[in-house]
């Protein structure tokens, strides 16, 4: 059977693709307690359901290095509930088709050199190129003391009711990058 390239998206040396049926999740180490309980106890059974989809970021260089796990579900945002947060133009009365990244998670001993980025910035770009569906924003519920890196990634947070949370809803809308 032919490599199934659909779900492979390269830029530069870094590959992220889809987790391979036999991965090793209990390898995986991202120094975080909640992101690796997911990742080694919880995984399957989101996947079994079709709830979200794992992704793994790999580079040419180091193979066999899964340096980013990651998971997307689909997303709706509804414009009314955030209208004073996006403008949006005439699309205003159907929900905003959206991608939710519900786990981001950095392997231990990799974090602050760019890595997490480079996963963002791939799925940022899969969206305004490989858009199978339609696809406006990238939405998170950050953990509170990651906020920082998707705000240096150019996410916003939708308001302010959670500012006192354990999360925070914040959003990237791809039509900044579509208008470059």
């Amino acid at each position: 059977m032919p490599l199934d390239t659909r779900n492979i998206f390269t830029l530069d040396d870094w590959t992220l693709q889809k987790v391979a049926d036999d991965f090793n999740y209990a390898s995986f180490d991202c120094d975080h307690p909640d992101l690796n309980d997911y990742y080694h106890r919880e995984v399957a059974e989101y996947k079994e359901q079709l709830a979200t989809q794992t992704y793994c970021l790999l580079n040419s260089k180091y193979q066999g290095i899964a340096f980013v796990l990651l998971d997307l579900c689909n997303d709706a945002v509804h414009f009314e509930k955030y209208k004073e947060t996006l403008k949006i133009g005439s699309i205003s009365h159907i929900p905003l088709p959206a991608v939710k990244l519900t786990r981001l998670g950095v392997r231990k001993g990799y974090h602050g050199i760019q890595i997490g980025t480079k996963a963002l910035n791939i799925v940022k770009h899969i969206f305004i190129t490989e858009n199978r569906t339609g696809c406006r924003l990238i939405t998170v519920d950050a953990y509170a003391d990651k906020v920082g890196f998707y705000e240096k990634n150019d996410f916003l947070f939708f308001g302010d009711k959670d500012k006192r949370k354990e999360k925070r809803s914040m959003y990237f809308d791809l039509k900044w990058l579509s208008a470059e």
